[in-house]
């Protein structure tokens, strides 16, 4: 598997990231791997699609990968796995058996607002549509938080956050009715599958 061009590619990355694997390598020079042509082609991952849950340069790499046999995933499907990678990471967290750092981290109450919004995998704009505010005053509050946190983006804030007891359960799972209280649409992302 070290053959696999996602073990290069992915520690080079700044962050959590979302890629097909035709945006790493080449259908034509994958072809010619012959990890390509003895395990992927034949359990049906010719096209994988990955989530990073983790960010590739720690030492423990979580991604969900998504296969196809016939077909690359289109940018569409790029977009809805990358809406949902803050919700696969707080799931992950909440699973996470981490034990707490050794730390004490003080957060303002709207810190601690705009934190638990994070961890509903809302953006800056529709916290401050929730909070009354900005989205300037919420990203200034965000970059606060992730100094305080140690962390330099919101799936690590959430992540850390969780092993500091920062957020619990019940924030990491709020439901969309506090997006439909904001009067915020709610749409259906598009299918994955085959839009051909």
């Amino acid at each position: 598997m070290m053959e696999h061009p996602v073990f290069a590619w992915a520690p080079r990355q700044p962050s959590w990231p979302v890629a097909r694997l035709s945006d790493v390598v080449s259908v034509d020079q994958l072809s010619s791997l012959s990890l390509y042509q003895e395990v992927l082609v034949p359990v049906g991952a010719a096209f994988s699609l990955f989530v990073f849950l983790s960010s590739p340069r720690s030492h423990q790499w979580v991604y969900v990968v998504a296969n196809r046999p016939d077909h690359d995933f289109h940018d569409d499907d790029v977009a809805f796995a990358r809406s949902v990678q803050p919700a696969l990471v707080a799931t992950m967290a909440r699973w996470s058996a981490e034990p707490a750092l050794d730390m004490t981290v003080i957060l303002t109450q709207r810190e601690q607002a705009v934190l638990g919004h994070l961890a509903a995998g809302l953006t800056a704009s529709a916290m401050a549509h929730v909070l009354g505010t900005q989205p300037a005053t919420v990203r200034k509050h965000l970059q606060h938080t992730y100094a305080k946190l140690g962390v330099q983006d919101r799936l690590a804030a959430v992540l850390r956050a969780r092993s500091l007891g920062l957020l619990h359960d019940e924030d990491l799972s709020l439901e969309l009715t506090q997006q439909i209280r904001t009067e915020m649409r709610v749409t259906a992302p598009p299918p994955i599958g085959d839009t051909d």
